[in-house]
């Protein structure tokens, strides 16, 4: 195996481990730590295999967040809780916390040609976050089966 293949083995556990530590300090309780570490992960996973794909890290940013998304619609209806508590910790190794710093130093230093280049990076990549979750969000809420009505339960009068 390559020295690179344990390099992105090595930053995959690194984005779970560092998802189940925003998980424990946002307090989520019992399994869902486990399964929002997985869905930041996951995201990260796929970030990195469409890397030699796409060439962009704007566009494997919003690939990362579509496969995030949907791993964190499916998973809250299987564990029967909000979607917002595992996408908002998942998401956390997608977020472009270089892109902000180098910005903000770029900004501080008169470097305004750097700052405004860096400027744009970062929005497109949040732009992506924000697009690809919001994405999946709106095609799972116009699909019929979520807004399928309920069977009733006969309420008994005694």
């Amino acid at each position: 195996m390559t020295n690179a293949f344990w390099e992105n083995a090595a930053s995959v556990l690194a984005a779970f481990i560092g998802s189940g530590c925003f998980a424990v300090i946002y307090n989520t309780r019992g399994g869902n730590v486990l399964c929002s570490a997985l869905g930041g992960a996951i995201g990260w996973l796929v970030y990195l295999l469409t890397g030699p794909i796409l060439n962009s890290d704007i566009a494997q940013t919003f690939a990362g967040t579509i496969a995030l998304a949907i791993f964190c619609e499916i998973i809250a209806r299987v564990r029967k809780a909000p979607v917002t508590g595992f996408l908002i910790v998942s998401i956390f190794p997608l977020v472009p916390g270089a892109s902000i710093y180098y910005t903000m130093l770029h900004a501080i230093n008169g470097e305004n040609d750097l700052f405004l280049t860096s400027l744009i990076h970062t929005i497109g990549i949040a732009g992506a976050i924000a697009v690809g979750s919001l994405l999946v969000s709106t095609i799972v809420r116009m699909t019929p089966w979520y807004h399928a009505p309920q069977p009733r339960r006969e309420v008994s009068k005694v």
